[in-house]
């Protein structure tokens, strides 16, 4: 009996190990070689659980030749209910309950669940694939991915930017086998793709193709090597969506190397940056001689052009010099000038586009002096107004300084030199530094010459001093336009070198000629010639004695002390009274003629005292007056 029990016990321990063995057989052979994929499956609340799992394994099985769809057991991740309560689990495709902190969660059978996109992985197993469910009656999308797929390259646009439009394209026909996928019409605008853009192989981080991460720390395709890739194919009226992945080696396109040549051809300096730039792109570069794109094709919008500049501080060398625009500007807190005439290296450099690589090249580059037409507009004014701001001009809109000379004669008949300087001369702070050089030289001080006039041999006696000339090395002071003005009165015939030269704009009536010069470091000084009358005002101008004369007699005792004077106003106002003029006639008590200009009479007798104007800025009717004295 013993024996018995022995042998029965054994008998029974092997028959449950077999039983247990068999309990985890189904699962083992399930999962064991078997290969998994993102699918859509039809599955609709009136489906048996046979056909559930023949969806599901027509949908997820990636090598499903000589296995056997119903001996697959499948479990998927969805939200279960209790009331309001939620809760995420895994369990059974047909259905199944969950717990968590005592309460029991029902979650439904994936036939029943709704339309969407839900993890799926084998009982038993950790792997896990996504389950497309709907209850469309449309045919589903196997896409087949080429063998031996070629690099892929990426190409620039003009711009510089990325054609990953070009690059969709070229991916889409390299991985597309038509002939082997369901459908087999699908064009690059059909699908999607992503990549994944993660530098470990273990965490994918899938993004679009254009992504760009500035940290460096994910990798864009423009890095170039093999990538991790998925076309997504969206549902359509006709067949269920479907992802599928892939690898493919991106490569970026070789460009063509560029080089730049100079010509030795100098330009003329212009007020416009844009236009030297224009100039520079025609005539500097040697198009013969460079590696470069059609220039028809790629013009200037293609190139930067630079110079090598000096920053300024208060309009003086600031000793800090780098690489600017031609036009210049404010460079990290700097202020560089744009570039002017005269000697300078230039930097020209091509962008880059698409076919050719790019390049930078240096020259140096001699920018000529530009010219400029000065406008004189001809026009007539009244001494005491300011002439129109338009009245010189200049053809270019660089700021210019204007000294305008006027040479003429006034109405009174001398000669005068009206020499009218720019606003930052006669307002700068050279005034003070002049003020004691001009008083040690002609013992008058700048103000007094601006106010009164000087002589041309006082002129040349100040520019020429050895004071001046010392001034002007120190200070690098450009008098290259005085200079000018110097040489226009030097012209002038001897006698006209003592006339005098008063430092405004004419305040006497008369017609000048105008000489005006516009000068700028950047340009060739420009003249300009025309024609000024100063009119004399007639208009509310009066001469009206100062003292009436009663009865048309003065008493012999009160003559000698008789205000005979008249007064000029203009509007009411007295102006000028040094051109007043007066004549006195008439005859003695004692029968002598009496005649003068200055003196008024004081003997008795009969006499005339006529009153005019000549000259000045007023011109008045004379006024006459006749007279005894007793």
């Amino acid at each position: 009996m013993v024996k018995t029990n022995k042998t029965s016990k054994v008998l029974s321990f092997l028959l449950s190990l077999l039983m247990l063995l068999s309990v985890f057989a189904l699962p083992a052979f399930a999962s064991d070689g078997v290969k998994l994929k993102d699918g859509t499956a039809k599955l609709t609340a009136d489906m048996s659980t046979a056909q559930v799992k023949d969806a599901l394994f027509k949908a997820l099985v990636a090598n499903p030749e000589g296995k056997d769809a119903q001996a697959f057991e499948w479990e998927y991740g969805c939200d279960g209910y209790n009331g309001l309560l939620k809760n995420w689990a895994y369990g059974s495709v047909e259905g199944f309950t969950s717990k968590k902190l005592l309460t029991v969660y029902t979650h439904p059978a994936v036939k029943d669940i709704a339309e969407g996109t839900y993890n799926v992985r084998l009982k038993g197993t950790e792997t896990v694939v996504r389950l497309t469910k709907t209850v469309k009656d449309i045919a589903n999308t196997q896409i087949a991915i080429k063998e031996n797929i070629p690099a892929v390259r990426l190409y620039l646009k003009d711009d510089l930017s990325t054609n990953f439009a070009r690059f969709k394209e070229d991916l889409f026909k390299a991985v597309y086998d038509a002939a082997k996928s369901t459908p087999n019409n699908l064009t690059a605008e059909d699908v999607n793709f992503l990549y994944d853009a993660s530098r470990l192989s273990t965490i994918p981080i899938w993004h679009e193709l254009n992504f760009v991460d500035t940290t460096n720390i994910q990798r864009p395709l423009a890095e170039g090597g093999q990538f991790r890739f998925k076309m997504v194919v969206p549902e359509t009226g006709n067949y269920h969506g479907t992802t599928v992945e892939f690898y493919a080696t991106v490569e970026n396109a070789p460009r063509l190397e560029t080089n730049i040549a100079f010509t030795s051809k100098a330009i003329t300096y212009t007020g416009d940056a844009e236009a030297m730039k224009a100039e520079i792109f025609k005539s500097v570069i040697d198009w013969k001689a460079s590696v470069l794109p059609d220039n028809q094709k790629y013009k200037e919008d293609f190139y930067t052009v630079e110079y090598y500049a000096e920053n300024l501080v208060a309009g003086k060398p600031g000793g800090i010099k780098k690489w600017v625009p031609l036009q210049g500007g404010t460079i990290a807190l700097l202020y560089y000038p744009p570039i002017s005439a005269g000697e300078h290296q230039i930097r020209v450099t091509f962008k880059g586009n698409a076919k050719y690589l790019s390049s930078s090249a240096e020259t140096k580059l001699v920018i000529n002096k530009g010219k400029t037409k000065v406008n004189v507009k001809s026009t007539n004014k009244f001494a005491d107004e300011k002439l129109p701001a338009d009245f010189i001009t200049t053809s270019s809109k660089d700021p210019f300084e204007i000294f305008t000379i006027y040479v003429g004669i006034s109405n009174s008949k001398y000669g005068n030199i009206f020499i009218d300087l720019p606003d930052s001369i006669t307002e700068s702070f050279l005034l003070d530094l002049l003020n004691p050089i001009v008083k040690l030289i002609v013992g008058r001080s700048v103000d007094d010459i601006i106010n009164n006039g000087m002589t041309l041999g006082e002129i040349n006696a100040i520019v020429n001093s050895k004071e001046m000339k010392d001034l002007i090395r120190i200070f690098h002071i450009d008098l290259g336009a005085m200079k000018t003005v110097l040489e226009v009165l030097e012209k002038l015939p001897p006698t006209m070198q003592k006339i005098n030269i008063t430092l405004t704009e004419p305040n006497l009536a008369g017609l000048y000629t105008v000489v005006a010069l516009a000068t700028n470091p950047n340009y060739e000084t420009g003249v300009g010639v025309g024609a000024l009358l100063v009119k004399m005002r007639t208009e509310g101008v009066k001469l009206t004695f100062n003292s009436e004369i009663k009865d048309k007699t003065i008493p012999a005792a009160e003559a000698a002390s008789f205000d005979f004077a008249a007064t000029l106003t203009y509007k009411g106002e007295a102006v000028d009274q040094s051109v007043v003029g007066y004549l006195y006639t008439g005859v003695k008590a004692d029968g002598r003629p009496y005649a003068s200009t200055s003196a008024a009479p004081t003997e008795p007798g009969r006499y005339t005292q006529s009153v005019s104007v000549a000259g000045g800025n007023y011109m008045a009717s004379p006024v006459t007056r006749s007279f005894t004295i007793k």
